[in-house]
């Protein structure tokens, strides 16, 4: 299992304003790289191949999931 080092910033709402934009990229910047460090076990877990793993953690922090 994974340990998230700024467990706080997943659970804020960031408000839309450029501080909040900047705090959003950050965490999911951050769950990106705890993703990457998954082991396969883990990932299977999770419903998700090594490939699909590595694809989204190989995305830009700027690059963000629409549905959050």
């Amino acid at each position: 299992m994974t340990y998230m080092d700024t467990p706080y910033l997943t659970s804020y709402r960031h408000s839309r304003t450029w501080l909040g934009t900047l705090l959003h990229c950050m965490t999911i910047w951050q769950e990106r790289q705890a993703l990457a460090r998954m082991e396969a076990h883990d990932l299977e877990d999770l419903g998700l191949s090594a490939k699909d793993a590595a694809a989204e953690a190989g995305r830009s922090f700027w690059d963000l999931p629409s549905n959050r």
